[in-house]
């Protein structure tokens, strides 16, 4: 994984990374995952490698519609900057992803206030 992170930072800038772990025995899971499952963009790309387990990243596309997109082990995923999204875990209980920052001060989503309109049962 180093040698994928010295690629990502000669070819996209990255500067740093971490790890996040969601699970079950996290104190305050619930109000941790509030913070992802509101569409919001990032004046940064977000970029996630995704260790274990899954999770499903919502996207709002430049006509309104809204789709989702699961993400599993072995998944790397790169939202662009600006772009209108959010994570959910449905009925997932577990995801551990790599971060990758080019701006150090890390994650800082910026809310629209758009509402989701996707079914319970929608998966694309």
């Amino acid at each position: 994984m180093d040698d994928r992170f010295e690629e990502l930072k000669r070819e996209k800038g990255y500067r740093t990374r971490d790890m996040v772990v969601i699970h079950e025995g996290i104190p305050n899971l619930a109000e941790m995952l509030a913070k992802f499952d509101k569409i919001h963009t990032h004046s940064d790309d977000e970029v996630r490698y995704i260790l274990a387990g899954s999770g499903f990243f919502g996207f709002v596309e430049p006509d309104g519609n809204q789709f989702l997109l699961e993400v599993t082990a072995g998944d790397y995923i790169n939202v662009p900057a600006n772009s209108e999204h959010w994570f959910e875990m449905r009925d997932c209980t577990r995801c551990k992803a790599v971060r990758y920052f080019i701006d150090t001060s890390g994650w800082t989503p910026h809310y629209t206030g758009r509402d989701r309109n996707i079914a319970e049962s929608a998966l694309a």
